[in-house]
Formats: structure tokens, C-alpha cells, sequence
């Protein structure tokens, strides 16, 4: 085992060691809530049923549900959901026409790359929110491939994570299994075993370990000026396989929430997971009774047939007796008690996922469009903690690699030159930061309707209020896009122009007098030369 293998496989068994205690609980939610994903302990045939434990699907819908809210709410296929400014701008240049038309095209190619079929962006973002909502921790790769970026959706079950001193995610180790074919495949170029090549029928699995760390925690000559390191190791013979780097981390971790110390985060399963646990068994329990009730046992005598007794439909029994006629089982027990108390139990599942705002996300007869939104908005503001964490450890860093893996191949315009050295930075204007912003947006407008009386007695009150730093605040809170809105330097001209027309009017207006006095004197001479 050469030693850069050696130290990879010593990490990624340590590191497999400090996750276990979290497996149990991920399992029982990947066979209660996410029945179609990885396995973490007990791995299931290919092509076998995965939902045999589930008699209840109130929190598999829920899941689904809130994922699917998450991401039309943060990352929408239709909707603007980031735009991009100058940071510490005390220049004005977010306000310059030039500075605001590149932002917006770099923003456009960004988009532009998301939206390709085959960079798969939201597919994988969906994804990984299922994930999200139901283990508490997710991951998305980003690569540039065949010219164009590509994302995927690795499950949790095959990924193992470190965090550093700041509480970042900044070690990603990813376990796989290639037959030899693929492993061929994979790395053509690799040192691999002759055991490869001889398995002609592809029979052999062999465990493939992806390390993606810090450089300082080991790299050679290939990896060296690179700030991540990434090795391939073939686990069984000990063989780097690939080793290269990163100029930044491809894994994007997303965690719902974490306690103090602790690497993975927690979701709403791992709240309700109790619950979910219980609704299961008593629904199991309420549908043994149903099917007591709707098909009894029987009481018969033992020597009162001559066969077996048949229950089925058109049978025939034969008896000696009358008397000997079976009697149906009392089957005791209360039904609809017993549905109330499941009942609850689902109310208490749709609440931990944040059920209300999914309903009220849905119009109904006595509401009107405005009061929906609304009430959408206050649910998205609860929501505050998760959107942030989400902004912060995921989309930011996402858009960020997306902006330099573009920019290495330049597939962005020039920039203009007062951009030279200035930091850009990411503005989210998706429907949950709108709901976040829409606060600032409240308060500056009851404070408007604070002095919109007083102005009734002193006009000149309003003169305190910036009409045009008031409509900018207003449309970035709504998010606005920047393009619609004229720049400082649009304002002064739409104004000079202004200005200008009303002064040809005046100069209109005062020559109408004396243009109608040329015109009667022109007249009266005319009349005059006629009566001579």
C-alpha cells in the first residue's frame, strides 16, 4: 500500500467510525420516509421492494411536499432567484449602467448553464433537498464536463464528512463500487491490477474511495498550489488510482440544523421520528382490526363437519348438524377512537414539516391572491433560520465555484475597467429572501402612513423622504431586477430632457403673443392696399 493510499483509507475508516452512531436513526428514516433512497446499514437487493415497512404515507408525502416547497422557494426554475453587486460599494457603481449591464450578463450565463438539460441543476437540487428534509444533511458535486457544468446528487449513505475550526464542511470522502469493467472504464490510465483485466465477466466489485481535504492534510507534486487535494484509491490493493486538485471544494453540504460538536446535521424526521415510528404501528394495529371486522374468525365444532371449513365465496360445507353451524369471533375494540389518535399523530408529522405552509400555499374560495401570499410570506419568514444556513453553506459557495469554473473559461464578457479589483457579491432575491426582506419593506411603509397625516398640516414634511432611494429600497426588497430601473446618470438625462422640453414650451408660449401681432398687422396692411 503506497503511503498516499495508506493515509486516505486510514481517514476514511476513522471517519466511518464517528458516523456510525447516526446510521440507526438514518435508517429507519430511509425505510419511514425516504423509502426509494440509499440504505446506510442493511443494503436490499437490487430491484426489491423498499417500502414494506411503511402502513402509513403521511410523512413520506410530507417530505416530498417540503422539498418540493424548498426548492420552488429558493431555487426556482422560473424565477430569478440571485443577482450579483459590487461589494462595499461606495463608489455607486452598482448604480452605473455599464457595471449593472455586465452583472446582469454574467448572472444570465450563470442561469443559462443551470437551466441546461445536461447540467441537470434543478433535478439534482430537488434531490438533494429530499435528502435535506429527511436525514438533515445533503450533497451536491459541481464539475465542468463536455463543456458545460454538471451537478450531481450524491446520497448521504456513500459520503462521509470533517468539518474544521469554523464548523465548515471542508472533507468530503465518497465510497463506491466499480465492477472491473467500470473500473476500467474509469480510471484507463490508472495502475490497476492484473485482477482487473482477468475478470472478463465484470463478476468482481472493487471499493473505490474518493478524498477530497484541505492540502494541508496530505498532497503531492500533482496536487501541489491546489487548496483541496483529491485522491482515488483502490481500497482492497491499497492503489492511488487518480490523484489531482481543487482551487475550491466541488462537494456543496448542506445541513438543516446541528448541535454543538457535531458534524451531520438534523432534520424534521429526526423531530418527529417518534412520532412517525408510532403512526406506523397503530395504523399496522388498526388495519389487523379492520380486517378482523370485515373477516371474522369463526367459532365451529370439531366433529360437527366432514371437512375443512371453506370461507370463501359459492363454497359448500357439509355438516351433521344445524346445530353445528360456525358463529362469528366478537371482535372488541374501538375504531374510530383508535383513527382519532392517528389522526393527531399525522397533524403532529405535517407540523414537524412544516405542513401549514404547504396548505396555505393553496387558494381557496374566501381568499384572495394577495392574502395567500401573505400568509405564504409569514411561513417563509419562520422559515428565516434554514433559508440563511441554506444561502450561507450551500447556494453561496455553489454560485461561487459555478463563477469560477465559467470564468476560467471565459465564458463571461469583459468586465468594465472601473471593476478592476472589486469583489462581487451574491444578492438572493428568491420568493423565502423576498419573504425575509419583506419586513424592511413593511416597516418603511407603515412609517410612510405615519406621516402622510402630518403632511395635511405641514406639506413640507415630505419633503424628508428620498423619492428615488425610496423606490430603489422598494424594488430590491421585491426583487425587482436591476435592468428596468434607470441609473443616476438615466435619471439626470430623462430630467435635463425634461427640463428642456418645458423650456421650448415657455419659449413657445411667450412667442405666441407676438406671433399673432405680426399676423393682425399683416392683415390690416392687407386691407389697406385693398381699399386703396
Amino acid at each position: 500500500m503506497d503511503e498516499i493510499a495508506k493515509d486516505v483509507v486510514r481517514r476514511f475508516d476513522r471517519l466511518q467510525t464517528k458516523r456510525r452512531n447516526y446510521e440507526n436513526a438514518w435508517q429507519e428514516i430511509r425505510e419511514l420516509v425516504l423509502p426509494h433512497h440509499s440504505d446506510f446499514q442493511r443494503k436490499m437487493p437490487i430491484g426489491d421492494i423498499r417500502s414494506t415497512a411503511i402502513f402509513d404515507g403521511t410523512a413520506v408525502d410530507a417530505a416530498e411536499e417540503l422539498a418540493n416547497e424548498i426548492t420552488t422557494n429558493t431555487t426556482s426554475a422560473s424565477d430569478r432567484w440571485f443577482s450579483l453587486e459590487v461589494t462595499d460599494d461606495t463608489e455607486g457603481l452598482n448604480q452605473n449602467a455599464d457595471v449593472i449591464s455586465w452583472l446582469e450578463a454574467v448572472a444570465d450565463a450563470i442561469y443559462t448553464q443551470y437551466s441546461h438539460p445536461a447540467s441537470k441543476f434543478y433535478q439534482t437540487v430537488y434531490e438533494a433537498n429530499q435528502e435535506l428534509v429527511g436525514f438533515g444533511t445533503s450533497i451536491i458535486n459541481q464539475e465542468w464536463v463536455d463543456g458545460h457544468l454538471l451537478f450531481r446528487a450524491f446520497p448521504l449513505a456513500d459520503c462521509y464528512l470533517d468539518q474544521n475550526s469554523k464548523n465548515q464542511i471542508d472533507t468530503v470522502y465518497r465510497f463506491l463500487k466499480y465492477d472491473s469493467r467500470q473500473l476500467i472504464q474509469e480510471f484507463p490510465d490508472s495502475p490497476l491490477p492484473e485482477d482487473v483485466y482477468e475478470d472478463k465477466d465484470g463478476v468482481k466489485m472493487w471499493e473505490v474511495i474518493h478524498g477530497v481535504y484541505p492540502r494541508e492534510y496530505g498532497f503531492n507534486e500533482s496536487s501541489r498550489g491546489k487548496p483541496f487535494a483529491s485522491c482515488w484509491v483502490l481500497k482492497q490493493k491499497g492503489i492511488t488510482l487518480k490523484e489531482s486538485g481543487y482551487n475550491s471544494m466541488p462537494y456543496h453540504v448542506a445541513r438543516w440544523t446541528t448541535l454543538t460538536g457535531e458534524v451531520y446535521g438534523r432534520g424534521p424526521a429526526i423531530k418527529c421520528l417518534p412520532d412517525i415510528r408510532m403512526l406506523n404501528r397503530m395504523e399496522y394495529t388498526i388495519i389487523k382490526a379492520a380486517q378482523k371486522r370485515t373477516d371474522p374468525a369463526l367459532f365451529a365444532l370439531n366433529d360437527g363437519y366432514l371437512g375443512p371449513i371453506k370461507t370463501a365465496p359459492g363454497s359448500i360445507n357439509f355438516i351433521e348438524s344445524m346445530d353445528a353451524l360456525p358463529r362469528v369471533v366478537d371482535v372488541a375494540g374501538d375504531l374510530p377512537f383508535a383513527e382519532d389518535k392517528s389522526e393527531q399523530k399525522r397533524q403532529a408529522i405535517r407540523r414537524s414539516f412544516y405542513g401549514d405552509w404547504v396548505k396555505w400555499n393553496q387558494k381557496t374560495e374566501r381568499q384572495s391572491a394577495y392574502e395567500v401570499s401573505e400568509l405564504v410570506d409569514q411561513q417563509l419568514r419562520k422559515m428565516g433560520g434554514i433559508v440563511g444556513r441554506l444561502q450561507g453553506e450551500t447556494h453561496g459557495p455553489l454560485i461561487e465555484r459555478s463563477y469560477e469554473l465559467m470564468m476560467e473559461r471565459q465564458k463571461f464578457p469583459p468586465a468594465p475597467p472601473m471593476l478592476e479589483g472589486r469583489e462581487i457579491k451574491i444578492v438572493y432575491v428568491s420568493a423565502a429572501a423576498r419573504a425575509q426582506m419583506g419586513t424592511k419593506l413593511a416597516s418603511m411603509n407603515r412609517w410612510l402612513q405615519n406621516i402622510i397625516p402630518l403632511a395635511q398640516s405641514k406639506p413640507e414634511i415630505m419633503d424628508i423622504i428620498n423619492a428615488s432611494g425610496w423606490a430603489n429600497a422598494a424594488a430590491r426588497y421585491t426583487g425587482v431586477p436591476r435592468g428596468v430601473i434607470n441609473s443616476p446618470d438615466q435619471m439626470q438625462q430623462i430630467q435635463a430632457d425634461r427640463d428642456q422640453q418645458a423650456q421650448l414650451q415657455q419659449i413657445a408660449g411667450a412667442a405666441e403673443p407676438t406671433s399673432k401681432a405680426i399676423k393682425n398687422l399683416a392683415e390690416a396692411q392687407q386691407m389697406g392696399n385693398i381699399a386703396l
